[in-house]
């Protein structure tokens, strides 16, 4: 009886601090899921001041460039820059140039990619769902329409807009990881994932994955065999716009994958996940072994 009772206190401690994990491990990726859309609320609300500047509207090129400037110091933690393009699609200034490099690239048309494309068309922010990069380097972009005032007539007091060009920021993934990983607590050993909502990976731990969806053949080969199956169902599930925590278990391990939705303006776009180990806490580990003893000492004591 000692025994068996000593034993179920064991895996109750140990069932405790697997529920604390889980529970620790959703309320960090709900956390880290506000601090992104944050973050990107800040990028967007420059995107939009820029977009209204009067000088903006003006065609003053100069003046743009040192606020394109100003506003990348601002975020150039997360940024590598913010793009200047008129109502043809064509640069026109960007953060971070020199004169050399204005005349090298100004005029250069990016009038075929989606950043400004989709404002274009809608007049709304647009936020990229995968990567949209010529180089393949793992980055995001958001851009913000620039609508400028226009009467209908000589004789007409009332204005319509339109469009004039778009506000492009430049938001690098690796820095973007990096910052919410930077955001856990160090005390909650778990690393942080990124993923699209049409299964294209954005951020990942290990960096050949980024860019790939996550029912690719690379991205499976990574997986363990007998984990695969239920790690693509948990993945799936994650893509359904609703937050959850699923438990996966390998070699003896049991970990947690936690997936939060990013939803802007009502729209899932991305999805974030944690994955968190149950390394249990030296505290918990303690009892338990002292649990483990003092039974094996009443039943020496009893024998």
């Amino acid at each position: 009886i000692s025994f068996r009772y000593s034993a179920f206190t064991a895996d109750e401690i140990a069932r405790i601090a697997s529920i604390d994990v889980r529970s620790n491990a959703r309320i960090e990726a709900h956390d880290l899921s506000q601090i992104l859309l944050h973050t990107l609320e800040s990028v967007t609300s420059n995107l939009r001041a820029l977009a209204n500047s009067q000088s903006i509207h003006d065609g003053h090129v100069n003046v743009g460039l040192t606020l394109l400037n100003e506003t990348q110091s601002s975020t150039s933690d997360l940024t590598e820059g913010y793009y200047w393009l008129d109502k043809n699609g064509k640069l026109v200034a960007w953060s971070n140039q020199n004169k050399s490099e204005l005349q090298d690239y100004k005029g250069f048309n990016l009038s075929d990619r989606e950043f400004y494309r989709i404002p274009q068309t809608t007049h709304v922010p647009y936020y990229s769902n995968a990567i949209d990069s010529p180089d393949m380097l793992p980055r995001l972009y958001v851009s913000y329409p620039i609508m400028s005032a226009k009467s209908n007539d000589t004789n007409s007091s009332e204005n319509r807009t339109i469009f004039n060009g778009v506000m492009v920021a430049v938001v690098n993934l690796d820095s973007l990881g990096a910052f919410l990983q930077n955001e856990i607590s160090p005390e909650f050993i778990s690393n942080v994932g990124l993923m699209d909502k049409n299964g294209t990976i954005l951020y990942a731990r290990n960096q050949t994955l980024v860019g790939k969806n996550y029912e690719s053949d690379d991205v499976q080969a990574t997986v363990p065999d007998q984990v695969k199956s239920e790690y693509i169902r948990i993945l799936t599930r994650s893509l359904q716009s609703n937050p959850g925590a699923e438990d996966i278990t390998f070699n003896g391990t049991t970990t947690t994958i936690s997936y939060q939705p990013i939803n802007i303006d009502r729209k899932h776009l991305w999805t974030l996940f944690l994955g968190s180990p149950h390394s249990l806490a030296t505290e918990v580990g303690l009892v338990i072994e002292q649990q483990k003893n003092l039974s094996s000492q009443i039943i020496i004591i009893i024998a």
